[in-house]
């Protein structure tokens, strides 16, 4: 509750598999659910390779399975917390080793055991779990959004076009051509 004793409003939220997160109008990060690897605590900081960053106040907030990203207000980096067995949260260990917070991120998103950003040039880059391909190769284009599933992640560039990448064994990341340019995926 705010000083005058009412409840903070929340400004966005994230629905995960087992736990779901939201940004207050404050800019306080809050969760609530199934918590086994901490992915429903919001912490003070995380460590990030050798360096420790604190958590402070939330542009944004997207839950995995059993991890959560964020964007701090102060400077849009990007940060994760919870499980981390294939570098989806913390810092990547595997798959694909780059520092997801070393710039500022316009939008993230997390999926099953990955996860994908966008940086403020438009590039798209993920890391994680990438069994699938649903990590790497991500799309030349430009991106203005991004989504992550379980095993698939798409995005959509500032012109309108479209691709996902990863699994598809339901079709979908086969886009329906009445949605626009369409670029070629790894599906």
């Amino acid at each position: 509750m705010d000083p005058a004793g009412v409840p903070y409003a929340l400004t966005q939220i994230s629905a995960g598999r087992y736990h779901t997160c939201g940004v207050r109008t404050n800019g306080a990060g809050v969760c609530w659910g199934r918590n086994d690897y901490y992915q429903a605590e919001v912490p003070a900081s995380v460590p990030v390779g050798n360096i420790v960053r604190d958590i402070g106040n939330l542009h944004s907030v997207s839950t995995g399975t059993y991890h959560t990203c964020a964007t701090r207000s102060s400077d849009n980096r990007g940060l994760c917390w919870g499980y981390n067995a294939y570098g989806q949260s913390l810092f990547p260990k595997y798959a694909i080793n780059l520092p997801y917070d070393a710039e500022t991120l316009k939008m993230i998103s997390a999926g099953e055991a990955h996860a994908c950003g966008i940086r403020e040039a438009g590039h798209v880059f993920c890391w994680g779990w990438n069994h699938y391909k649903q990590a790497d190769p991500v799309p030349s284009h430009a991106a203005k959004l991004i989504g992550t599933g379980d095993f698939h992640s798409c995005s959509v560039s500032d012109t309108g076009e479209m691709k996902c990448w990863g699994w598809n064994n339901f079709g979908q990341c086969a886009i329906p051509a009445a949605l626009g340019t369409v670029e070629t995926g790894n599906c």
